[in-house]
């Protein structure tokens, strides 16, 4: 097959199909690609809510065999709930979905596993959008497809290797959500002992990813584009001199120290969260935690007694909210929760099931905001928001 959109040949045989609709323009793009010559462009102009099942591709697969599809994928701006995926489809078998892409992503790579069917036939690969029931649903963006590879999952064992491979990379996820609550919970991390607990949390969490692409050396290395200017940031680029007037001292074991474990641990976390699937998960976990401790830092603050979670003495003094000693300290990690929940209400990208329960979030956690009474915070939050809804 074709999955890479070299070859020239379309719209016969098992070449790529793809459609004539005015509302939807399908090119081939020799400038962002995620490999090879070019990619597959496809643009909405956000005048329909189209249901767009065009661009396709037969295959021919074995019976009795499993296929695992996958792809890289980008988007630009890509509006409303239903967004593209890609899937595989026979007549009479279960098809296979991958995590559908939204918004603007890097080239983010998408795969799902398919059983297969029993007897030798030709297969579907399509690239897929439904309708929307939301109000907002006039589809507008641009979505970038390559390296798109169909692939035979060994029969002896090799489907349950595969989903063994997910399985541990989602208690990686799962280890690194816990560090971030712990570094939360633990006062924000400024003491030392809860320092060195997550550092060597960090530095354990790495070594486990590097065990497991040692053993599974089939895995690529993801490079996320965001890693090069913040190790740039980080050790005294001339953003961070003009801003701080110094750079990072990089002889001082404060200096280099936690230069390292950040961009670690953004490198780590770039491997353990591959998919937007998998993004989405760690979003929702944000706006959870982020409301949990809302919650926790309202209630504290209603009976407070002049300890830490109700038992823990203060020596230095401070104006504590939640977990933090300093209530200007919860405000700032409020202010990187919030727009979790509140940004996707704003721009109506909430699907209406769940407008409930994110607004709640979204309200618990702003009140917290204006408990916690940060000066600087509320004035932040209150022009970066008005000035969104102005504009």
């Amino acid at each position: 097959m074709d999955g890479g959109f070299e070859s020239d040949v379309t719209g016969q045989g098992y070449a790529w199909r793809f459609p004539t609709n005015s509302k939807v323009q399908v090119l081939f793009d020799s400038q962002e690609k995620h490999s090879g010559k070019r990619s597959l462009r496809v643009s909405f102009d956000g005048s329909s809510d189209i249901s767009f099942y065009d661009v396709c591709q037969t295959v021919p697969v074995q019976g009795g065999t499993a296929y695992e599809l996958s792809g890289w994928m980008e988007t630009k701006a890509l509006t409303t709930d239903q967004e593209c995926e890609s899937t595989l489809r026979t007549a009479g078998s279960t098809g296979a979905y991958t995590a559908d892409a939204r918004g603007t992503q890097p080239w983010t790579r998408f795969d799902a596993t398919w059983e297969g069917v029993k007897n030798d036939q030709e297969a579907e690969i399509c690239l897929r959008r439904d309708p929307s029931d939301q109000e907002d649903n006039k589809i507008r963006g641009t979505v970038l497809v390559d390296d798109i590879a169909l692939t035979p999952v060994a029969q002896n064992g090799g489907k349950e290797w595969r989903q063994e491979w997910r399985e541990e990379m989602t208690y990686l996820r799962f280890a690194i959500c816990a560090l971030v609550a712990f570094g939360v919970l633990a006062h924000g991390g400024v003491e030392d002992w809860a320092r060195a607990c997550f550092e060597i949390g960090g530095a354990l969490l790495f070594l486990a990813w590097a065990v497991w692409l040692f053993l599974h050396n089939e895995e690529t290395i993801v490079i996320s584009p965001l890693l090069p200017p913040l190790v740039a940031f980080y050790t005294g680029g001339p953003g961070t001199i003009a801003v701080f007037h110094h750079g990072i001292d990089l002889q001082h074991p404060h200096g280099i120290h936690p230069i390292a474990r950040r961009c670690a641990g953004c490198f780590v976390a770039v491997q353990a969260f591959r998919t937007l699937e998998d993004w989405r998960g760690f979003v929702w976990f944000v706006m959870i935690f982020g409301f949990l401790v809302s919650v926790f830092g309202i209630l504290q603050h209603l009976t407070f007694n002049g300890k830490l979670y109700w038992f823990r003495e203060m020596h230095y003094g401070g104006i504590p909210f939640g977990p933090y000693v300093n209530r200007n300290h919860f405000a700032g990690f409020a202010e990187l929760f919030i727009p979790m929940a509140l940004v996707p209400l704003m721009l109506g990208k909430v699907r209406r099931e769940r407008l409930i329960i994110v607004g709640l979030f979204a309200v618990v956690s702003i009140g917290s905001l204006f408990l916690a009474a940060s000066r600087e915070a509320l004035s932040v939050f209150s022009w970066k928001y008005s000035s969104s809804s102005c504009g």
